[in-house]
């Protein structure tokens, strides 16, 4: 979402920018220019507001937020939609009033007013949700009794250093995520969604399931956190979810676990979350 934000504001960054140029140039002389200007300015401020309204409310359906690599069907057609239809407004509003040279300076200013209010706002959003701190709900049990569904919640994005926008790479780096921690992460075999869980290897670390225990190098890892709500059918000694491994943790990567143990999708099913991957 943080990415999109940043679009967004550039986007708005870069019609402003034009705007002020074309209104000390003079260049929006004409009926047409002005209605295709404001029809321009009234699209994309439409397709904008519907794009992030559809992505949040995806969100709420999906894990705890949609990540920034794609544009989804049901994101895309309704902003398109409303882009266009704001867009035929606009032109229409703009072409109607851009006969006279006060109408067509009245457009200019008032839609470089809102594309400066716009971008200052959007791109302070997206600097801190990339770089600070972000908001995210809990919508699933995998983490019982640590996080509830519904809990809400804000990840440090900068402890484990702050990503490069557009890139995996992070810089000013604080620490490592340990063994214990708390993280957001991408889901490998899905990158569009954002899970949680609790850090139980890390690199070069092995580890090994048996009947319901953890063991990290050989030792067994308690952790105070975790709880088993299942009855189980088949027996903890057989069940690959109770009994797994050994398994070597590679580099720059991460075994995860949820606290609710017997209903967690984690690592003991789909393998290690890469450092790239990690969002704070």
């Amino acid at each position: 979402m943080e990415t999109r934000l940043f679009i967004v504001g550039l986007a708005m960054g870069a019609f402003a920018w034009l705007s002020r140029q074309w209104s000390r140039s003079g260049a929006v002389d004409t009926t047409l220019k002005a209605g295709l200007w404001h029809g321009f300015f009234c699209a994309l401020s439409a397709f904008s507001t519907v794009w992030i309204v559809m992505m949040s409310w995806d969100s709420r359906s999906r894990f705890i937020a949609v990540a920034a690599q794609a544009v989804s069907t049901t994101e895309l057609y309704p902003s398109l939609a409303a882009g266009a239809i704001f867009g035929v407004i606009g032109f229409w509003k703009g072409y109607g009033r851009g006969r006279e040279l006060s109408g067509r300076r009245y457009f200019l200013n008032e839609d470089l007013e809102w594309a400066d209010t716009v971008f200052s706002a959007v791109l302070l959003a997206a600097v801190l949700m990339y770089f600070v701190v972000q908001a995210f709900k809990i919508p699933s049990g995998s983490m019982e009794d640590t996080l509830v569904i519904g809990d809400h919640l804000l990840v440090s994005k900068f402890i484990y250093g702050t990503k490069i926008p557009f890139t995996s790479k992070s810089i000013v780096k604080i620490r490592d995520p340990r063994r214990g921690d708390v993280i957001v992460f991408e889901y490998p075999e899905d990158p569009s969604k954002d899970f949680i869980k609790r850090v139980i290897g890390t690199p070069g670390d092995v580890v090994e399931g048996r009947a319901k225990k953890v063991y990290v190098n050989g030792k067994l890892y308690e952790n105070p956190h975790e709880v088993h709500k299942e009855k189980d059918i088949i027996p903890k000694e057989m069940n690959p979810r109770d009994t797994f491994g050994p398994v070597t943790v590679p580099a720059d990567s991460y075994f995860m676990m949820g606290d609710n143990r017997d209903r967690s999708y984690d690592s003991r099913v789909w393998g290690f979350v890469s450092r790239d991957k990690i969002k704070g």
